[in-house]
């Protein structure tokens, strides 16, 4: 993940492991094929039913996109745009030319890298949760 320009991925905890490495991304959320993207719940259950399904998946995943802002978990923790995202009906042509247009942006690339830093934290979780319980430990009766 760190020896690469730009990484291009799907929406998904791999999200925030890039952006601890502060690896730039572009994060692909295809609706060309709606009806295979697995859902959750009862809906999801529903989706399953052959034939029918499929066609109810592809009329309620469009609807259920227009409603969120952000896909990317860097996006949506951070609450604002900082990796690119495509969301929608798109070609790996579409996806060819966003990637050149980023790739040949090193500012672009490098105010992002900027940004993930500054989002993923700094490192040393596991000392920082290591202080956090001995504090509760020796605080405790």
């Amino acid at each position: 993940m760190q020896l690469t320009d730009l990484a291009i991925t799907i929406p998904g905890t791999n999200n925030l492991e890039l952006a601890f490495f502060a690896t730039p991304m572009l994060v692909l959320l295809p609706l060309n094929q709606a009806e295979k993207i697995p859902l959750e719940g009862l809906i999801g259950l529903i989706g399953e039913i052959p034939g029918f399904g499929p066609w109810l998946k592809r009329r309620i995943i469009p609807k259920m996109v227009e409603k969120k802002k952000y896909f990317s978990l860097v996006n949506i923790n951070a609450e604002e745009k900082i990796v690119p995202e495509m969301v929608g009906v798109f070609s790996p042509v579409d996806v060819l030319i966003t990637v050149e247009d980023l790739i040949k942006n090193k500012g672009k690339l490098k105010e992002m890298k900027s940004d993930l830093k500054e989002v993923a934290g700094g490192k040393g979780a596991a000392a920082n949760l290591v202080q956090v319980v001995d504090q509760v430990l020796l605080s405790s009766p």
